[in-house]
């Protein structure tokens, strides 16, 4: 099946110099990938990042005359700018075949090639800056740009069942928008949880002043406290010793006065001399 499919393609893979050095693999690859399509005469047809192999038929494109076996669009599968792409559209003069390969499947491939992926690379930068080149000679010479080619391939890229590079970029954009947004809103509520912390830190140390400043208080006039209980304690063993000392003289001066009695009454008893 390989033989078959090289030896009935293998004239338009030669006819592409960033194909025709790849590996047979590759090769392989690419044509399990394309398309076939039949248009019927005067039928208008051409959508971008598509390449187009003519099988059978005549096509005018951009003045031309193509015949069997003529390949177009090959800057279709490098160049990303709708600004310097060549218009893709072509008239079917009579009955047309054609074999198409869309640019998202060269890209799928290019994954699993890298040596391939260098030289489809390099083929990129030669065929974007010609065409750069040709755009600003034409701007040079007074020659407008196409607006309606380029407005028609965006919008046949909007279209393309197969999804374009241009939808990928518009993805890649939506997406660098969204982790934008999701950071912008991560930092706002980082700000809103910086305040409300800030905040509770704030009314936190004021609480904490105002509790230090009662504690305070309260330590004074519990120290007031105990010092006046330390005097009232010192009086009353002031008054306790006094109590003391006057309740021991009473106690003498009635020994005193009964011992005197005692010996009076001794005396009597035993009579003069």
């Amino acid at each position: 099946q390989a033989q078959i499919v090289f030896s009935s393609n293998d004239f338009w893979i030669d006819l592409i110099w960033y194909f025709k050095t790849g590996s047979q693999e590759f090769v392989l690859e690419i044509l399990r990938v394309t398309q076939v399509a039949l248009y019927a005469q005067k039928e208008v047809f051409g959508h971008p990042w598509t390449l187009y192999v003519l099988r059978h038929g005549l096509v005018a494109r951009r003045g031309r005359i193509l015949r069997t076996g003529e390949v177009w669009g090959q800057d279709q599968l490098l160049v990303y700018s709708v600004e310097l792409l060549e218009s893709a559209t072509v008239v079917a003069l009579t009955y047309a075949e054609v074999v198409m390969l869309k640019r998202a499947h060269l890209e799928n491939i290019l994954l699993r090639y890298p040596n391939e992926e260098r030289v489809v690379r390099k083929a990129y930068v030669r065929v974007a800056f010609q065409a750069a080149i040709r755009r600003e000679a034409r701007r040079r010479m007074g020659k407008k740009p196409n607006d309606a080619d380029a407005e028609r391939n965006m919008f046949l890229a909007f279209t393309d069942p197969v999804e374009s590079p241009l939808i990928k970029e518009g993805k890649i954009e939506q997406q660098k928008e969204a982790e934008s947004a999701s950071a912008i809103n991560h930092a706002r509520m980082m700000h809103m949880v910086q305040e409300l912390f800030g905040g509770m830190r704030e009314e936190l140390s004021f609480r904490l002043g105002r509790l230090e400043e009662n504690v305070h208080g309260k330590v004074r006039v519990i120290q007031d406290r105990v010092d006046d209980l330390d005097v009232s304690v010192n009086a009353l063993r002031h008054f306790q010793k006094t109590q003391v000392y006057m309740d021991l003289e009473d106690a003498s001066e009635f020994n005193r006065t009964r011992a005197k009695e005692l010996v009076d009454d001794l005396i009597s008893r035993r009579g003069p001399g």
